[in-house]
């Protein structure tokens, strides 16, 4: 996070001199706003029913930039931002569980039972977005392509084990 503040200071001055080079080119765009996330793909199930569940997770945007403007209807756009993703993830279903030895690096036991999971995913991007875009009137339609790099992901929930065998 550190790291992201540090880019955004430094890279604030040399986006305010750009505007102030030609002001009718380039122009500064700072957004902030929600993500709605869920993750994707195949689910377990067990007897034909799904045992996990990914549900839609809340996070934030914060983004700057710049417009360069070809006309008045057409120009370019470069961003970088801190975007929060996730998922929250639940589990109910039989599972087990295997305790190692660390000396060994052998398996101690296993048990089995059932396993109640619910965690709250997070994911957090730095994202570099860069795009075309067009005005038509009161419309503006963009176009482009977003890098992201994963800079921490973290999960936070409650694990509840029961009917132990």
């Amino acid at each position: 996070m550190l790291k992201f503040y540090l880019s955004l200071f430094l890279l604030c001055p040399i986006l305010l001199t750009a505007q102030n080079s030609n002001v009718e080119e380039i122009a500064v765009r700072f957004k902030t706003g929600l993500n709605f996330a869920q993750i994707l793909g195949p689910s377990e199930s067990v007897n034909g029913e799904e045992a996990e569940e990914y549900s839609f997770r809340t996070g934030f945007h914060v983004s700057g930039g710049i417009d360069y403007a070809w006309s008045e209807k057409w120009g370019a756009r470069a961003m970088i931002g801190y975007s929060q993703k996730g998922s929250a993830f639940d589990f109910d279903g039989p599972s087990y569980l295997q305790f190692i030895n660390p000396a060994t690096n052998l398996p101690l036991f296993s048990v089995g039972g059932n396993r109640r999971m619910t965690l709250n995913i997070t994911n957090s991007f730095i994202e570099l977005p860069l795009s075309a875009y067009g005005r038509f009137g009161r419309v503006e339609v963009e176009l482009g392509a977003t890098i992201g790099y994963l800079i921490t992901s973290r999960a936070d929930g409650e694990l509840t084990y029961s009917n132990v065998s």
